[in-house]
């Protein structure tokens, strides 16, 4: 193959993959942002108080069911509650491990009538429906699983860590200078690590 046919080839591929990031970047970074900005002000502690019925039967961390309810909108901002969770050690590392499984249904929910539903099944028709039904069969055992996790793990967890979490996660609402700026700064340094990542994976596949 001539050298020049090489060339383009890299050019094409970096293009391709910075233009793919970039376009991803946007999406997970403005979910962060907007994540970050939440915690910030306070608004998690409201959204904590009014699931708190419902964690305190199931014997949930608030964060977790929040993750898992979002997840069916957004699971980029289901996902981006445990990493602020973990961060701010809100969330055990099991926490998050067993939250993660228990997102697995909700997600696919969402991707389902954004991806598979006008996507995979008009294209691959009978078989991509077959593929759908397989991936929420598979999705609903893991968060059988992680419910059940969760909840075995936090047995130990003393329940007032509920009402601590939400009093925890109201910080300065009144100062929105400062909340934007503690959530663009959090943005920016994930954006750090993301990115290049991002651009090393496209290159590499």
């Amino acid at each position: 193959m001539p050298s020049t046919d090489i060339y383009n080839i890299i050019i094409y591929s970096f293009k391709t993959s910075l233009t793919y990031t970039l376009k991803l970047s946007i999406i997970v970074l403005f979910s962060m942002f907007i994540m970050n900005y939440i915690i910030n002000t306070g608004i998690m502690k409201r959204v904590s108080e009014i699931i708190l019925p419902i964690t305190k039967h199931l014997n949930i961390n608030a964060l977790s069911m929040s993750s898992i309810l979002t997840c069916l909108f957004s699971p980029t901002v289901g996902y981006s509650i445990l990493a602020e969770g973990l961060k701010n050690n809100k969330l055990s590392e099991k926490e998050v491990i067993a939250t993660s499984l228990a997102n697995s249904f909700p997600s696919v929910i969402s991707h389902t009538f954004t991806f598979f539903v006008p996507i995979v099944i008009p294209i691959l028709g009978l078989t991509g429906l077959l593929f759908l039904f397989i991936r929420l069969g598979v999705a609903f055992t893991k968060t059988i699983i992680g419910i059940v996790y969760l909840n075995i793990i936090s047995k130990n967890n003393n329940h007032n860590d509920h009402n601590n979490d939400s009093e925890d996660l109201q910080i300065n609402n009144k100062n929105t200078n400062k909340n934007l700026k503690n959530s663009l700064y959090s943005t920016l340094k994930f954006s750090r690590k993301l990115i290049p990542i991002r651009v090393f994976c496209q290159l590499a596949i």
